[in-house]
């Protein structure tokens, strides 16, 4: 392999990319064969230095996801990044994908039921409770008082349950980056042999 489709190799890994951060990979690794060569290096030193082009942009894909899955945008938004992480570790082995894949999607299945049973829990008993109210008020019935307890205590304990689902979600996103970063480093597609 020569620098030429060296880097035609990589160019052709960092299709999914944007056309600006490719570029810019693609001009560093070109300066970099620029540098080695005055000192003295042959492209064939090079290269089996930089390893090999799927591996490099493996890295920058990975590297991308983090920064997405790490940002502060709301978790709506980390959804793509989430799933493309989770496949990415999953492409590193079979053995993420059993000891790591499963867990993963009970944890995901069990954090939506959660989710959606406390969104249930709190909207059938806000239902409840003004249904209790009106009933209350157009029958000028007093004994519904019960009736409106219990219905607002179930709004707090579904507006509860709403709070810890969002908490055991942030640290499940937590625990799966660091999972995720993990399995980059154990890989070597963490960046850190990058250039």
């Amino acid at each position: 392999m020569n620098k030429k489709i060296f880097l035609q190799k990589l160019k052709n890994a960092l299709a999914q990319m944007d056309e600006q951060e490719k570029n810019e990979i693609l001009s560093d690794y070109e300066e970099h064969f620029l540098a080695a060569a005055e000192s003295g290096k042959s492209e064939q030193e090079i290269i089996n230095a930089l390893g090999d082009p799927l591996i490099i942009a493996k890295s920058y894909s990975s590297e991308k996801i983090i920064k997405q899955l790490e940002s502060k945008k709301p978790f709506q938004k980390k959804v793509v990044p989430l799933a493309q992480s989770y496949f990415l570790v999953a492409s590193l082995g079979f053995f993420n994908v059993i000891v790591f894949g499963i867990p993963y999607f009970l944890a995901f299945v069990i954090t939506l039921s959660i989710w959606l049973s406390s969104v249930l829990l709190t909207l059938s008993n806000l239902y409840n409770f003004g249904n209790n109210i009106v009933s209350s008020v157009l029958n000028f019935d007093l004994n519904k008082g019960s009736a409106i307890f219990y219905s607002l205590g179930g709004v707090f304990l579904g507006i509860l349950l709403l709070n810890i689902a969002y908490l055991v979600t942030n640290w499940l996103l937590k625990l799966f980056i660091k999972h995720v970063q993990l399995s980059l480093k154990v890989a070597g597609l963490d960046g850190e042999k990058r250039l």
